[in-house]
């Protein structure tokens, strides 16, 4: 695990960053999953909201990624947060659960390589909402790959 991640006054900032990344991940995976809910029971009003809060969270998300510092990586990453963005500009005409879900299973799964690779461990201290027993992804199980 990352030392200033147990230790925020050896690195305050970067613990800041990780629970900020942490926390939009989150975000926009309550919102995709309210807005699959949404879609279903057809309340647009809902479905809007939901899909505005979706949009924030990955724009920010889109935002922090750094393309030169982050080499290929980094630009796969902004190529992908933005084919989201670009695949859930749609979702409220064409009724398209199915993109929802598998923007919201990319997530999911970003969000865990977030906490493994970036963070180095599976838990990270006091970031976000999850944690053990406490998961917000459970709408969108399953790897994005296969739907």
């Amino acid at each position: 695990m990352n030392y200033a991640l147990c230790h925020p006054q050896e690195d305050p900032q970067a613990l800041w960053r990780y629970q900020a990344v942490d926390s939009l991940y989150d975000t926009a995976i309550r919102a995709l999953e309210g807005l699959d809910g949404s879609m279903e029971k057809g309340d647009i009003e809902s479905c809007a909201n939901h899909l505005g809060e979706a949009v924030a969270a990955i724009s920010f998300l889109l935002e922090a990624v750094d393309v030169d510092a982050g080499g290929e990586a980094g630009r796969f990453l902004y190529g992908l947060y933005s084919r989201i963005l670009e695949r859930l500009s749609t979702v409220l005409v064409s009724r398209d659960r199915d993109t929802v879900q598998l923007c919201g299973r990319y997530l999911v799964h970003l969000r865990m390589l977030w906490r493994e690779r970036v963070l180095g461990a599976s838990q990270v201290v006091g970031a976000g909402t999850a944690g053990p027993g406490r998961d917000v992804a459970r709408g969108f199980s399953g790897s994005p790959c296969r739907p």
